[in-house]
């Protein structure tokens, strides 16, 4: 794998653990546009946003984690950068998808 993907992996994955702790500690207090876990779902309710701010910090804390440690481990594998690149995408965006589907199995409507 190349050193661009390897970068990347820590750039995100402490970039995403480093965001976790921020929000965790200080996590934002009213559904705003500036600070937090922002989508439509998390909006919905001052009870979605406190929830998607405390399981979205959680899942970055988890992930982030994850993809910092992948990224010296991933020497040991015969990734392309692309493959490298695409494997770092999804464990990026699981967060997301994670806390979305979250949301809507606790705030169905």
């Amino acid at each position: 794998m190349e050193n661009t993907v390897l970068f990347l992996a820590l750039g995100i994955g402490i970039s995403y653990f480093v965001i976790s702790i921020i929000t965790a500690k200080y996590p934002p207090k009213n559904i705003n546009h500036w600070y937090g876990y922002r989508t439509k779902r998390s909006r919905k309710s001052q009870e979605a946003w406190e929830f998607a701010q405390t399981f979205a910090s959680s899942q970055m804390k988890i992930w982030g984690a994850l993809i910092t440690m992948m990224a010296p481990l991933s020497f040991s594998f015969d990734f392309s950068e692309a493959v490298g690149a695409t494997i770092i995408a999804i464990m990026a965006v699981l967060p997301i998808v994670l806390t979305e589907f979250a949301l809507s199995k606790k705030f169905p409507n």
